[in-house]
């Protein structure tokens, strides 16, 4: 995205989000995936010149990263059970 109020939103909150989303994802990538897919969502569902609410940014990001997770657990059953 070339919108530079994203970027000074993602700059200012992403770290704390990667944090967050490191609880329930032990490698940094898919926790930076997380952020980044959460941060979409969000974002895309603001009006012009409006700002995300910061409390839907991070259910937004666990919803991400629970959905990482749950793909993770889904294809390491499909696997085993091969």
């Amino acid at each position: 995205m070339d919108n530079p109020a994203w970027h000074a939103w993602y700059d200012l909150h992403a770290a704390r989000l990667l944090l967050y989303a490191r609880q329930w994802l032990a490698d940094r990538a898919s926790a930076e995936d997380a952020v980044q897919g959460g941060f979409v969502k969000v974002w895309r569902g603001c009006g012009p010149g409006e700002a995300p609410d910061v409390p839907l940014l991070y259910a937004a990001v666990r919803s991400e990263a629970l959905d990482l997770l749950k793909s993770r657990l889904d294809t390491r059953r499909d696997c085993i059970e091969g």
